[in-house]
């Protein structure tokens, strides 16, 4: 037994070594990062592990090396997780990278379930011959003489490759809800920096758009691995790769009709008002900097009017602060409160800002809540300074906005400000508060905006302008807020609707349903822009048949699965 498991653990080589390096380095520099961004570079990911998922001719190394690479690129992709802990909880530098690692873990379990599943659909049963005389698995074979039986092993080896893609899909959709979900890091997302090859969101969405890019990986590295015992039946590699180049040139032509679309002018302009605050973290819930807070911001509110009359010649539309803006239960702090409903009066002006809020009684009243429950709340005040409605964050960030049931971590008192949220009920319609003049608002505080899902409801329920609202102040000058505002971009175009999104510290900025990012502030600056947008009301074909692509994704890799089973006789 001792000697069978020997060539399992053997450690690896230093071409793996290499292989795996190119592999992490690569999903790094797909991403934005602090040295520069090269989306193609994340293809190197899938494709290196069916390198290592074919070779090695025993399970457990070709495992191993799968589950290091996407854990090693997902931690070095996700750094800045450990500047909070170190910045605000004290946490020293090795428990937070740690803590990375171990969120590395997660995302390398995925890689380990891609490369089983690129074992069982693409290598050769060594057995079949045996099991059934006669009958064996085409892929089997290295060499088919006839040119009919070449054809339909090639052909087979391409359907399998589809299937393993989208399997890949797949896992980032289970990600994306397992566990509370985490999408981060999706495939797809890396290309959201090079707008020309995004724009297939509108068509197929985040997951499947993943699925198409590993597709074009797979097929790359098939002509790498053309002609290879452990790859019978491969294409050409000219073949293999013009298929490769051909899927990004459909890519490109198909991107390039949507960036020449001149969307300002395919639904009602209107000004919204971006005002960030760079408000100090670590003084932003101090009692005593609460008044600064509000003057600060309706300081450089004023400062966006002005600047939106002498731009424009009017006021904008909307204003805009940023999520938590306003450090304080905005229902239960009258005297905090009141300059703010007398600015927006003054103005004339509708005001979105986020405030803690409370429960409601009855007739508006705060209710008595003996669980002292609170909310992430969006407020919306109308030109007449009076509350014309709110939305509560839906989807929570374990650990950063709650404690899961059963899990007490001490230093998360400092992310939880002192208390924990809890999440807003999911309603059947927009708030009737966000319907306001001709905005139909589909709010994202924060974390919701990277869950496509969210977005996707919010336009099915009729909003014409998503909004997304944040506090990236977290995670100092690292790539956290460039990844936080690519993935906002994503939902433009898989959603077709501009974006207005406020932060506190940045990165504010308009974007379009092309993804393409309008003005976007400086970080950690106290700035007020104006930006013109469009309200839409025409959908993308993603949103129209986002459940039955998710299905595909499913129900094509278990048919092929199915199908690779019967063939090695397990059923």
């Amino acid at each position: 037994m001792k000697a069978s498991l020997t060539p399992d653990l053997s450690l690896p080589t230093l071409r793996e070594i290499w292989l795996l390096a190119c592999a992490a380095i690569g999903y790094f520099l797909a991403f934005p990062n602090p040295l520069a961004q090269f989306p193609p570079a994340a293809l190197l990911m899938p494709g290196i592990i069916m390198i290592f998922s074919l070779e090695n001719e025993r399970p457990r190394k070709a495992l191993a090396l799968s589950f290091f690479s996407l854990m090693l690129g997902s931690s070095l992709c996700l750094y800045w997780l450990a500047i909070p802990m170190h910045d605000f909880a004290g946490v020293p530098w090795f428990i937070g990278a740690c803590f990375v690692l171990l969120l590395g873990v997660y995302f390398g379990l995925y890689g380990l379930l891609f490369s089983l599943i690129l074992r069982f659909l693409l290598r050769p049963a060594q057995t079949a011959q045996q099991k059934h005389p006669g009958q064996a698995d085409q892929t089997v074979q290295a060499y088919c003489p006839d040119r009919q039986a070449r054809f339909r092993q090639t052909a087979w080896l391409v359907i399998r490759l589809a299937a393993a893609a989208l399997a890949w899909g797949a896992l980032e959709n289970l990600r994306g809800f397992f566990l509370t979900g985490f999408p981060w890091l999706s495939l797809s997302t890396a290309f959201v920096g090079w707008p020309l090859l995004a724009q297939g969101g509108a068509l197929l969405g985040m997951y499947a758009m993943s699925a198409l890019y590993v597709f074009a990986a797979l097929l790359l590295f098939a002509a790498m691995l053309s002609g290879s015992s452990f790859l019978p039946g491969s294409p050409a590699p000219l073949k293999s790769g013009l298929a490769a180049l051909l899927i990004f040139a459909v890519l490109a032509s198909y991107g390039q009709s949507r960036l020449t679309r001149d969307w300002d002018a395919e639904g009602k302009p209107v000004l919204v008002g971006l005002v960030q605050g760079n408000v100090d973290q670590m003084q932003k819930w101090s009692l005593e900097k609460r008044a600064f807070t509000v003057r600060r911001y309706l300081d450089l509110s004023a400062l966006t009017i002005e600047k939106s009359l002498r731009e424009h010649g009017q006021n904008p539309d909307l204003l805009i602060w940023p999520e938590t803006s306003m450090p304080f239960p905005f229902q239960l702090s009258p005297e905090l409160a009141r300059p703010v409903r007398d600015f927006a009066a003054a103005q004339d002006i509708g005001l979105l800002f986020g405030a803690q809020g409370r429960s409601y009684g009855t007739g508006g009243a705060v209710a008595a809540d003996p669980q002292n429950r609170a909310y992430n709340r969006v407020w919306l005040l109308n030109g007449q300074g009076q509350n014309q409605g709110s939305y509560d964050k839906e989807h929570l960030v374990p650990f950063g906005e709650y404690l899961p049931p059963g899990l007490y971590v001490p230093f998360a008192s400092e992310f939880l400000q002192g208390t924990g949220f809890t999440p807003g009920e999911p309603a059947a319609d927009l708030p009737a508060g966000m319907r306001y003049k001709n905005f139909a608002l589909g709010l994202l505080i924060c974390y919701e905006v990277i869950f496509p899902e969210l977005a996707q409801t919010r336009v099915k329920q009729g909003a014409n302008l998503l909004v997304s609202v944040s506090n990236d102040a977290w995670f100092g000058r690292s790539s956290a807020p460039l990844q936080h505002l690519q993935q906002a971009a994503q939902r433009c175009i898989e959603q077709g609707r501009y974006l207005a999104r406020a932060t506190n510290t940045g990165i504010s900025a308009a974007i379009d349903p092309a993804g393409r990012i309008r003005h976007p502030s400086a970080l950690f600056t106290s700035t007020g822009q104006v930006e013109r947008v469009s309200l839409l009301e025409e959908t993308t074909f993603y949103h129209r048949h986002a459940e039955t692509i998710s299905l595909l994704l499913w129900i094509l890799p278990i048919m092929a699965l199915a199908e690779r089973l019967v063939r090695r006789g397990r059923f």
